[in-house]
């Protein structure tokens, strides 16, 4: 029985009639047709690229379910990292009035104010939002402003003939979110920052910088002019290379630093006990006024200069030609307190 199966032949198999429309050759018969339009993206010319390789492969090796899925998880994910990739559109600032401009950000906006700039006030203003309005003085009508985004980062350039940039600047209004932080960069002209929370970065070339009721992480630095905080808390990086720094009523937290390089540092405020904090002067004076009831272990140095201190477990002496002082002041846990000048005065006193 099993050499009578063995011997017969298989049935001849069933031929399918010829197509009477045949496809071209290399194409399936439901292969979607190539957009007419060309690409307008990189990422959409490379997205191209590889639907056609794929339905060019699938023509050729018919696919699985599980292949099929295998290729559309690679286009999903090719997809994925060429839109992270392929750079933003330029953002259209939104004119709102004749002198004020609006932005949309979505996260911490950075503000850049190139060229011939007055004075730039910062304040907070709705969520997700940057208004700029600007205020132009003297021969206005010679005044070109040039407003520019991409992404987060929003830049205003004003530009003002030679001849007039005596009698003639602009002002700056800014609105930002109130909480989302901050960075700002400007290149001549005041700066000031009022009521904002966040990480906070102030930048001048030429200028003095004032920053009022700041809260968290906080970054003020000037290559030219005074720097004044007033109600800030957190911590705090400040350094100007010529000019005065001066804190009023200020809260220093975490590893915050004073630094100037030409001018005096004039601190009133209060120092968290579990930080540390830097006080350092090129050539210049370093005044601290602290409450009675503050804590901190200090180390105190100066190279041409005297120290003078109203608290009690501070021992002042000279070593090696120089003034220092060291000692632990108030109950533990102890701030670190260090503060260095290579010519002028240290002095801590006690105040409220």
């Amino acid at each position: 029985m099993e050499r009578e199966i063995e011997g017969q032949q298989p049935p001849p198999r069933h031929r399918q009639a010829p197509d009477p429309h045949p496809t071209a050759r290399g194409n399936a018969p439901d292969e979607p047709t190539a957009p007419t339009e060309a690409p307008s993206s990189p990422t959409a010319r490379h997205l191209l690229l590889w639907r056609s390789t794929i339905a060019r492969f699938a023509t050729r090796h018919p696919l699985t379910r599980r292949k099929l899925a295998v290729a559309a998880v690679i286009v999903g994910v090719l997809a994925f990292l060429f839109g992270i990739r392929s750079p933003s559109p330029p953002s259209v600032p939104q004119q709102t009035a004749p002198d004020t401009h609006q932005f949309s950000v979505t996260d911490r906006p950075t503000l850049v104010f190139d060229h011939f700039i007055g004075n730039v006030n910062v304040s907070p203003g709705p969520d997700g939002q940057v208004s700029i309005k600007e205020k132009k003085n003297g021969e206005t009508d010679s005044i070109v402003i040039h407003y520019a985004q991409h992404g987060n980062t929003i830049t205003v350039t004003a530009d003002i003939p030679g001849g007039l940039m005596v009698d003639t600047w602009v002002d700056f209004d800014v609105t930002v979110p109130a909480h989302a932080g901050l960075t700002t960069n400007l290149a001549t002209g005041t700066l000031e920052a009022t009521n904002l929370s966040g990480r906070i970065a102030l930048s001048n070339s030429n200028g003095a910088i004032w920053a009022t009721n700041l809260a968290g992480s906080i970054g003020l630095k000037t290559q030219s002019g005074s720097i004044n905080l007033a109600n800030v808390s957190g911590q705090v990086a400040v350094a100007t290379q010529n000019g005065t720094i001066t804190t009023t009523a200020t809260h220093l937290q975490g590893r915050s630093s004073i630094q100037a390089e030409s001018g005096t540092i004039n601190f009133h405020g209060t120092l968290s006990r579990t930080g540390s904090y830097r006080f350092q002067n090129t050539n210049g004076a370093v005044g601290l006024t602290l409450p009675p009831s503050s804590a901190f272990v200090l180390a105190a140095r100066t190279a041409s200069g005297s120290i003078n201190s109203d608290f009690r477990g501070v021992t002042i002496f000279h070593e090696n030609g120089y003034s220092a002082a060291r000692g632990a002041v108030g109950a533990a846990a102890h701030a670190q307190l260090t503060i260095q000048t290579a010519g002028g005065s240290i002095d801590l006193h006690q105040g409220g």
